[in-house]
């Protein structure tokens, strides 16, 4: 008697990866970029929704200058900022556990 071959493993279900935070290292504001380096590679998609503590500027694009890079232009001159304020969740940038930049402010 021949025994068909067993492709798939019963037991447990797979279970996804835990999410990561990221956090941010460093952040420089030069003119209207500011650009943070992470602890880790992360994944840009989008504009994110950060916020810094000179009212009236919003994020208007972002490029990922590195791995571990994003800089993100505001519709002003964001020089002399203090803080950044960080969304919960926001979505554009992640890590590939799917991890979110952590934390609600970061302080220059």
């Amino acid at each position: 008697m021949i025994l068909p071959v067993q492709t798939h493993r019963p037991g447990r279900p797979p279970q996804p990866r835990a999410e990561t935070p990221i956090y941010i290292l460093t952040a420089v504001a030069e003119a209207n970029v500011l650009t943070l380096t992470f602890d880790q590679p992360v994944i840009l998609s989008g504009t994110p929704a950060f916020t810094t503590d000179i009212g009236g500027r919003t994020a208007v694009s972002a490029v990922r200058t590195a791995l571990d890079e994003v800089a993100i232009t505001f519709n002003g001159s964001v020089a002399g900022t203090n803080m950044v304020n960080l969304p919960f969740r926001d979505p554009a940038i992640r890590n590939a556990a799917g991890g979110y930049v952590t934390g609600n402010m970061y302080i220059l």
